[in-house]
């Protein structure tokens, strides 16, 4: 189709079927196109969650995965509404969709916890929100220890600067005798 070296190509063609609700084409020329770029997939991804298409948004996720490219933090937002408008219909989605996004994310906000924990919890799933709320309390550890180990190297920046300081000092006054010797030295 040509569309491999002209990802700007891909997005007009994308742009151009979602203007007449061709989204299986949009869908098609994303797939054709080998781009290992997020963005098309993206695009499509959220096409199919903005037209109440979710049953058609996740397999495009699926897709977008089998093809190794890497999902960016714009991917997940219309996964996981997509996810959460099929649990709340009860159509059989697989809760593993979910799990594997949460597992996935590298920006977790609250509200994707919440939207995911929530949607476990609509399908009675008690053991999967548990889950989701260990994974929480263990990633919310992660950050209080990151958050001690930045204090702890700012505090240890802060004393390596005190000690260039002092040096700084020491070093000018031990020029400053220099000088005065080399002064004193030339009188002579």
């Amino acid at each position: 189709m040509g569309t491999d070296e002209n990802p700007i190509l891909v997005s007009k063609l994308i742009h151009f079927y979602a203007s007449f609700n061709l989204l299986v084409d949009a869908q098609i020329v994303t797939e054709s196109s080998n781009n290992l770029d997020p963005l098309h997939w993206n695009m499509v991804i959220s096409l199919y969650v903005r037209n109440i298409f979710f049953e058609e948004a996740i397999p495009v996720y699926k897709e977008m995965l089998s093809k190794n490219v890497q999902p960016a933090d714009f991917t997940y937002p219309s996964v996981i509404k997509a996810c959460g408008e099929l649990l709340d219909c009860d159509t059989g989605v697989e809760l593993d969709v979910a799990r594997h996004l949460f597992d996935n994310m590298s920006v977790r906000d609250d509200v994707s916890w919440n939207t995911i924990i929530s949607r476990y919890a609509a399908r009675e799933a008690v053991q999967a929100p548990g889950e989701l709320l260990f994974r929480l309390k263990e990633d919310e550890e992660f950050v209080i220890n990151a958050q001690k180990w930045v204090v702890g190297a700012d505090q240890e920046a802060a004393k390596a600067y005190e000690q260039i300081d002092k040096l700084k000092k020491k070093h000018e006054k031990e020029i400053g005798s220099l000088n005065e010797l080399v002064a004193e030295a030339h009188l002579l």
